[in-house]
């Protein structure tokens, strides 16, 4: 095998034999892994179980092959099923972090890796285990002789024990072919742009984030119901006036049936702001589109403030926004000469027979607006926030709370905003207790 071919080159998935739920097959079949000529993440493993290989790579201005070694894998050949099959599993998975507790040197050498196996698809798959890591030996090392974890040897720990970080990727396949396969088709473009997208919608706290999901699968793979699931999140995202979502650059890689985009991410709330890897994994419906079926948040210091504040990376709220992710047309006839308004959800229309408004708003633009409304006045707290549109503009309803020198004042605040040069200013408002 020209090992050479590997070097600057990303891998794909070129026999995927796990389909979505055929794990026994998996076992025997193997995953195939062969390269395409794409750029990648910083530095990643990988691994061939067949030739018992281990490679590890680097990004200049292009991923380079830096490192190759011998290395051992499980006793038992095949894609891992369940707990204490002796197998080393097949896919895409990440460092966790370095495991501290003491090791049996002989058994584990002088340092060991945690992965993240098993990762949301393995659960949809219904595979089992744990304590799946990157390690070495003292005994030195021999082929095929691990519990299901990957060792290498003591000076090459060594080595590579200090560039290993949190979220580092590592590919574990059957194989890795030593032909390039042809050109990407585009898929890894597609969801680098898919996963700005949930991002921007998940910042604009959108229902529409929710379409991105194949919702029986996340529910299998997250273990609760994707209506708990919506319903928390709806809940977060009411507690919210705004939220912004900055990634880094988002990478792609292709497992055995799936493909898994990441990226570095930065969210900054009222509440606070947090930081760390962000993880989707993702596979086709029966309509040939991609939807997300697993997720994974692996919270890190990265240094992003830094960034967002130099704007080195971008709210992708915004962005998505831009491109009219968070738009809404509506078509209603306005009604100058008396008052009304269709309630929210309503089809129906306001008859005006004198002329016809097309007005396109982002309940999200909305929202900001009341916000800086709220802002400006000190120690008034809003919830249960609804909006709908009435003539000449939208209506706000909300439940509203004010600490005031004499106690809690509290009611049903409303609000109605119109356009004006482009953004939406509060030009009414009313008030019961």
């Amino acid at each position: 095998m020209k090992r050479g071919l590997l070097s600057g080159l990303l891998f794909a998935a070129t026999i995927a034999s796990v389909g979505g739920g055929a794990v026994e097959s998996s076992a025997a079949a193997g995953w195939t892994a062969s390269v395409v000529q794409e750029g990648g993440p910083s530095s990643m493993v990988v691994v061939d179980k067949k030739d018992q290989r281990f490679f590890y790579y680097e990004k200049g201005q292009k991923l380079q092959l830096k490192r190759e070694w011998e290395c051992s894998t499980g006793k038992v050949e095949g894609d891992k099923i369940k707990r204490g099959d002796l197998r080393t599993p097949e896919g895409v998975y990440f460092v966790k972090k370095r495991v501290e507790e003491k090791l049996d040197f002989d058994e584990y050498g002088s340092a060991a890796f945690a992965l993240n196996y098993p990762n949301p698809v393995d659960i949809l798959r219904g595979k089992t285990g744990s304590g799946i890591w990157i390690h070495s030996k003292g005994k030195g090392i021999t082929p095929r002789d691990t519990r299901g974890c990957v060792a290498i040897g003591l000076e090459e720990i060594s080595e590579l024990g200090p560039k290993i970080c949190p979220g580092m990727p590592a590919v574990f396949a059957q194989r890795v072919a030593s032909v390039p396969a042809l050109a990407d088709d585009g898929t890894r473009a597609h969801l680098q742009k898919l996963m700005e997208a949930w991002s921007g919608a998940c910042a604009s706290r959108s229902d529409r984030m929710f379409e991105f999901y194949n919702q029986q699968a996340y529910g299998r793979s997250s273990g609760k119901s994707f209506k708990n699931f919506r319903a928390a999140q709806k809940k977060a995202f009411a507690g919210l006036e705004w939220m912004r979502i900055y990634n880094r650059p988002v990478y792609v890689l292709e497992g055995p049936g799936y493909w898994v985009s990441w990226a570095e991410q930065y969210t900054l709330t009222p509440k606070g702001t947090t930081e760390g890897t962000r993880r989707l994994y993702w596979q086709r419906n029966s309509a040939g589109e991609f939807r997300i079926v697993g997720m994974e948040w692996e919270p890190q210091d990265l240094g992003m403030e830094a960034d967002v504040k130099s704007g080195a990376v971008k709210d992708t709220g915004e962005a998505w926004r831009a491109k009219g992710g968070g738009r809404t047309s509506l078509v209603f006839r306005t009604v100058p000469s008396k008052p009304g308004y269709a309630k929210p959800g309503s089809p129906k229309m306001i008859r005006d027979d004198k002329r016809m408004v097309n007005l396109e708003y982002s309940t999200d633009a909305v929202l900001e607006a009341v916000g800086e409304w709220v802002r400006k006045r000190p120690g008034v707290t809003v919830s249960n926030v609804a909006v709908w549109h009435v003539p000449y503009g939208v209506r706000v309803q909300m439940f509203e709370q004010e600490h005031t020198a004499t106690g809690l004042v509290q009611g049903k605040r409303g609000l109605i905003l119109a356009q004006e040069n482009g953004r939406w200013t509060v030009v009414s408002e009313d008030w019961k207790p």
